[in-house]
């Protein structure tokens, strides 16, 4: 009797995206980043893509994929990956692995 071993990327092929993935993506589309670029290490000011329009835009990517309504406070919180994460948290009841 022999048994192929289950590639792991295989199986993520055909499922849905993870919370962590649809975070990436949704600050990737909003802030107009390169596929290449390490979302968590992005900062306001540092990150030459984010200015205050895009900050305004990966607002509503946000609110857009996670169904959720950010508050002034938090949009103005929201200076690196682990504030969007804690927003996006908060916002929407769940955790997001870091």
């Amino acid at each position: 009797m022999s048994y192929t071993p289950i590639d792991p990327q295989s199986t993520r092929e055909n499922q849905p995206p993870t919370d962590t993935e649809r975070l990436d993506q949704a600050i990737r589309e909003g802030l107009a980043l390169k596929p290449s670029t390490d979302v968590r290490a992005i900062a306001w000011g540092q990150t030459e893509e984010w200015d205050s329009v895009a900050h305004m835009q990966l607002v509503a990517e946000l609110e857009g994929v996670f169904g959720i309504l950010i508050d002034t406070d938090d949009v103005i919180a929201m200076s690196d990956y682990a504030q969007i994460q804690r927003v996006v948290n908060q916002g929407d009841g769940s955790e997001i692995a870091t």
